[in-house]
Formats: C-alpha cells, sequence, structure tokens
C-alpha cells in the first residue's frame, strides 16, 4: 500500500463528502477508492469512516487521523514545490472566490446596475457593459486574500497575493 496515496485518496473522501465523488476527482473508480480506504483502516487498525448506503460519517479517530493527514500532505505538496522550482514555475489549481452573479446578471441584460469598476472593468473593455454614469464613483474596497495560515505559503498563493498588491495599487 502506498500510504501518501492512501491518505490523499481519504482526505478527498472527506473534503468531497462520499467514495464517489471522490473517486471522480481522482479518476478512480468507487471501488478502487473504498479499498484504498479500507487497507488504510487496516494499515491503522482502526475504523476511520463509518459508512452505510446513506451517509458516511468520520469516527473520532478518523477526524483527528484526517486533521493530521491534511497538514502532512499540505507539507508534502509545499516541499514538492520548493523542489521543483523554489518558486520558479507555478503550477496546479488556484481556488478564487469573488462576486461574479452581479456581472452575470447584466451582462444577461437583466437591468442596470452599479459595480466596482475592477469588478467589471473587462466586461467594460469588450463592450459587454456600458458605463452609463460616469459623474458616479464608488468609495475604494478592499481587497483581501484569505489563505490558511502557514509557515509555508504554496507559491501559486504567494504569487497570487504579489499579483493582487501589484494590480490594485492604482485601480482605483
Amino acid at each position: 500500500m502506498d500510504l501518501l496515496r492512501a491518505m490523499s485518496t481519504f482526505i478527498r473522501v472527506v473534503d468531497t463528502g462520499s467514495l464517489s465523488a471522490a473517486g471522480r476527482d481522482l479518476g478512480l473508480s468507487q471501488s478502487a477508492v473504498s479499498q484504498q480506504i479500507a487497507a488504510l483502516e487496516q494499515h491503522l487498525a482502526v475504523r476511520l469512516i463509518r459508512r452505510t448506503t446513506r451517509q458516511m460519517t468520520l469516527t473520532d479517530a478518523g477526524a483527528d487521523y484526517y486533521q493530521r493527514a491534511k497538514m502532512i500532505i499540505d507539507a508534502v505538496h509545499e516541499a514538492t514545490e520548493t523542489a521543483a522550482g523554489h518558486a520558479a514555475s507555478l503550477s496546479g489549481p488556484l481556488r478564487i472566490h469573488a462576486p461574479v452573479t452581479l456581472t452575470k446578471a447584466l451582462v444577461a441584460g437583466f437591468g442596470i446596475g452599479a459595480a466596482q469598476l475592477p469588478l467589471i472593468s473587462a466586461e467594460l473593455q469588450t463592450g459587454q457593459l456600458v458605463r452609463l454614469m460616469t459623474e458616479f464613483e464608488y468609495t475604494p474596497l478592499d481587497v483581501h486574500a484569505v489563505y490558511p495560515s502557514r509557515r509555508f505559503i504554496p507559491a501559486k498563493v504567494r504569487a497570487f497575493v504579489d499579483f493582487l498588491q501589484v494590480s490594485t495599487k492604482d485601480a482605483w
């Protein structure tokens, strides 16, 4: 059994809430995911997940193992990123949550709206939106980048935060 792979699979199962969703994310069948979890539980000699036909819940040992395994896998990813390029190359997904519903509604023609210019600048440049009240200006918004407080910040997160600092400095 590849312990790191089994830990990663276990983390994905917990994060997605199901074996099948984790399998889809990892490119594995549900039975392969189930086999990895069973092998991990056998290796640890403890049940991590209570499974029924309708739900899946973590045992106390599973909740504790999840927290510790997540830290280990994150540390492995950070070490790999560091060794692979010392922040010279960026790779992997970066999840960004930003308000897009208003912009989509305005572009779809659902009326007139007011939005901060940086949030709709691309649509203004392409002509999808037209600025009507040019004399009106919003008070600048604070932009916050929220990420886990850890000793080593992944290179892609650091690069994005640096980009935000540079690109929003004079945008308002």
